[in-house]
């Protein structure tokens, strides 16, 4: 028998204020969540156009319950995280065209803030190691 699984690693910079969502669940009851965009780069060498390109990679992010606190309390934009979870389609119809389109998600199970991009920056630019503004905090489900 032959197992699959639906698991996303995913480490980048967080380029969108996390915003709260609402879902509506059984017997009426709301949970909390919070969305942002994530971005992933790649640089690779092209032969075939003789340069070094850099290939970035946008992907809407959505948090939920607990994690969703910790991300409104910790994560803003240029935060550099670590997360894991699995690919979900959301669904929508556009009535006008009959149409049904599927836009990925990443369903969060697991969030580490590994620092921010400013932090990263002044890392670069310094010679010291001291890393108190840079403790890694993480939240799992």
């Amino acid at each position: 028998m032959w197992k699959t699984k639906n698991d996303v690693r995913l480490i980048g910079f967080v380029k969108t204020e996390p915003t709260v969502v609402y879902q509506e669940g059984e017997e009426g009851n709301e949970t909390i969540g919070v969305k942002f965009k994530l971005n992933t780069s790649e640089t690779f060498y092209s032969k075939k156009k003789e340069k070094t390109i850099k290939q970035n990679e946008w992907h809407l992010v959505k948090v939920w319950n607990t994690n969703a606190r910790y991300v409104l309390e910790n994560i803003t934009i240029g935060s550099y995280i670590y997360l894991e979870g699995k690919i979900h389609y959301h669904e929508k119809k556009i009535e006008e065209e009959n149409k049904l389109i599927r836009n990925p998600e990443i369903i969060v199970k697991e969030l580490n803030k590994l620092s921010s991009e400013k932090e990263i920056v002044k890392d670069k630019n310094s010679d010291s190691q001291d890393s108190s503004d840079n403790d890694n905090q993480t939240c799992v489900v």
